[in-house]
């Protein structure tokens, strides 16, 4: 676990939870994809619609050529973080016991195919893609069908792939916790105000003993 301290806007804590995982060559790459699917919809609808203590939640696997990161991202008030992490956690451990039914990974599968979908509108998002499966597929090999490929991800491959890639070794917890934020700092002016007016004032004061 990793926590850093320093200023913010507000007094909420920055959180993530993540684990390396897989380059988008790798078989897992698309199991990965819509397991991050499956825990952004159960998170967001735990932690924002049942329990109210966030305004959202992301969930992203980001594929490199050789390797890539999983990560659950969310900002919450201070005194939630700890309980939030328990939820997060949990999510994780029960997609890795198999606590998934098949129409839910259905239905995130579904969800990942049409996100990639509302990606790639634009003509340079669609273009970076392409480059990038070009550099790392083999002469004469067609390019991959992103929603052909997540569509086959099975509930047994979403379990395979967070045992194997979020509860090993690799994962990682990090907070941004506020040291000074917004609010700290409206109470914390007013008194640097006083000692730089007094500080001035006791300068003064001494220059014109000196002078007299």
């Amino acid at each position: 676990r990793v926590v850093i301290r320093g200023p913010l806007a507000s007094d909420q804590v920055s959180l993530r939870v993540g684990a390396r995982t897989v380059g988008r060559s790798h078989p897992d790459h698309w199991a990965l994809q819509v397991l991050a699917e499956l825990l952004r919809m159960e998170l967001t609808e735990r932690l924002r619609y049942e329990r109210g203590w966030t305004y959202g939640v992301q969930v992203v696997n980001v594929p490199y050529n050789d390797a890539g990161y999983f990560a659950v991202k969310t900002r919450v008030a201070g005194d939630r973080a700890e309980a939030v992490l328990a939820e997060i956690d949990a999510s994780i451990e029960a997609a890795a016991a198999g606590a998934i039914a098949p129409e839910r990974a259905a239905d995130a599968a579904r969800a990942a195919a049409g996100r990639f979908a509302i990606d790639m509108e634009s003509n340079a998002a669609r273009a970076s893609d392409l480059a990038q499966w070009l550099l790392i597929t083999p002469p004469g090999q067609p390019l991959p069908d992103y929603g052909r490929r997540v569509r086959a991800v099975s509930a047994a491959d979403l379990q395979r792939v967070a045992r194997t890639w979020l509860t090993g070794p690799g994962r990682y917890v990090a907070l941004h916790r506020p040291a000074l934020t917004a609010r700290s700092a409206l109470w914390i002016a007013p008194s640097l105000a006083l000692l730089v007016a007094w500080r001035s004032y006791r300068r003064i004061l001494r220059r014109r003993q000196k002078k007299s």
